[in-house]
């Protein structure tokens, strides 16, 4: 079900919910919903690209990209672009990065599984390292921004507008400049909705957004909650958890954070484009569950299976 911003958290079933409940609770979860996909060569390449200045000078990012195939295509391709959570790009393991037999650090397995996902369905997908170029390797889940210094409000916003440029000038034979959209997790979730935020940008190139379990607080910016002046430039979709801090506002002064700034957007901008889902019983990161194990409980994976599913559809429709 998807709840507006106006509406109060309920409980909702769906028959996918009741199909995936008759399963064995320790059954593996499929990884992902394929529908209308082809089976392609997906090319992954190291990239990187010059990023915005930050703290005086300009940045190199580096990312994962994405090619649905081994030779361009005709016609060019709709393209997402991916901004990772605040642990960054890495696995771990033991609390570590994880490594390959080469010494080579690996991609979170899902990075890897969305950027697959999308190659298959006939998009490029470029994965964004905001991190690793600014010599943070341990992420920003417990640094104020003050202190690590890169800003999902103000930084980050700008490596996916140079994540724009560098695919409009280096894969132009593969990629749409006017079918590119913006797919991010938790901090990334909140650094795609300041990415899209009206107003603010020299340009506004992106086509539609997708912020799984993002924070809406984004730092007091954009006049705070409960004031607040944000409106996204583009069709924006958040998928958020019931029992997550994030969406519930638990720990901090304002209750349902996200909630504010979708009532806020509407009544400054009522034809605005802008919705959220919330997935009953459903915690943060809902959609790294793979199986009823560990943390993580039926709610999470039928969570997973419903966002994964809405988040092709939401791009097939307004990307292609």
């Amino acid at each position: 079900m998807r709840y507006t911003a106006l509406s109060a958290p309920i409980a909702a079933t769906t028959l996918l919910s009741l199909l995936l409940a008759s399963c064995s609770s320790t059954a593996p979860l499929p990884t992902a919903p394929e529908q209308g996909s082809q089976a392609v060569t997906v090319q992954i390449k190291d990239v990187s690209f010059t990023g915005p200045s930050w703290k005086g000078q300009n940045v190199t990012l580096t990312g994962k990209l994405y090619l649905p195939g081994t030779v361009a295509p005709t016609n060019t391709l709709p393209t997402v672009v991916m901004m990772h959570g605040c642990s960054g790009i890495w696995s771990r393991k033991d609390g570590k990065i994880a490594k390959d037999a080469n010494g080579n650090y690996v991609v979170g397995s899902m990075f890897t599984e969305w950027g697959k996902r999308l190659a298959n369905n006939g998009y490029v997908a470029l994965l964004v390292d905001s991190f690793t170029p600014r010599n943070n390797l341990d992420g920003v889940c417990d640094v104020d921004p003050t202190v690590s210094g890169i800003s999902e409000v103000t930084d980050r916003p700008q490596d996916a507008y140079a994540a724009y440029t560098f695919l409009q000038n280096s894969y132009s034979n593969w990629v749409n400049p006017q079918k590119v959209g913006l797919l991010g997790w938790s901090n990334g979730g909140s650094a795609t909705l300041s990415t899209l935020a009206s107003n603010t940008w020299t340009s506004n190139v992106f086509k539609a957004g997708v912020a799984f379990y993002p924070g809406c607080g984004l730092r007091d910016a954009y006049g705070g909650l409960s004031q607040s002046t944000y409106v996204p430039y583009a069709p924006l979709r958040i998928w958020h958890g019931s029992i997550d801090d994030l969406y519930t506002g638990a720990g901090s002064n304002t209750a349902y954070p996200c909630n504010k700034r979708i009532d806020r957007a509407r009544v400054l901008s009522p034809s605005v484009d802008f919705s959220m889902t919330v997935h009953t019983g459903a915690q943060h990161s809902f959609d790294q569950a793979r199986a009823t194990e560990a943390k993580w409980t039926q709610d999470d994976l039928n969570a997973k299976v419903t966002a994964d599913q809405d988040t092709l559809d939401f791009f097939n429709s307004k990307l292609k």
